[in-house]
């Protein structure tokens, strides 16, 4: 599981420039669409084709199909959607939480109210619900894998893919 994560930080930095593009947009429920169907650009083709991306290369990871080959285009969507779909489920609980964190914050003063409406707060709860909601999207899409002796996260069992954990001769 270590090396899945490695290959994920991997091409996470490869991806970053992506959301650095994104980031004027803010984080409205449009911008982030457009940036997970952009990490599916990203990934799918090269899971369809090589079954694997530049970062699962790099730790010597592959995703191959029941048959040992490649996934295929059809597998490789369904792999790549399966954490986009679950994060577009979650991505209003998360907003509606933030948006009660931007409560004005009032202050009296010398006889004078003076009141603010800081970028984030932390009223009622919402910087422990946003969290909550980030580490129930990670249980949810990565959690099967430790009850798996395959180690097969839920877009693998959606996709019907397995990853093998080899070293790969160098580039």
């Amino acid at each position: 599981m270590p090396l899945r994560a490695a290959g994920v930080l991997i091409d996470s930095f490869i991806f970053v420039p992506i959301g650095a593009v994104m980031a004027p947009f803010g984080s409205s429920f449009v911008a982030t669409s457009i940036e997970a169907a952009l990490l599916l650009v990203y990934l799918v083709p090269q899971i369809a084709v090589w079954g694997m991306t530049v970062g699962s290369r790099c730790v010597g990871v592959r995703v191959i199909n029941k048959t040992g080959q490649p996934p295929g285009w059809a597998r490789s969507v369904a792999r790549g959607a399966t954490p986009v779909v679950v994060g577009l489920v979650l991505y209003p609980i998360a907003a509606r939480l933030a948006r009660h964190s931007t409560r004005p914050v009032c202050v009296v003063n010398a006889g004078h109210t003076v009141c603010t409406t800081p970028v984030w707060h932390p009223s009622g709860g919402a910087v422990i619900g946003v969290l909550l909601v980030v580490v129930t999207h990670l249980v949810v899409v990565y959690g099967p894998a430790f009850l798996d002796d395959q180690r097969r996260t839920l877009p693998d069992r959606v996709a019907g893919t397995l990853v093998l954990y080899r070293h790969l001769p160098p580039a």
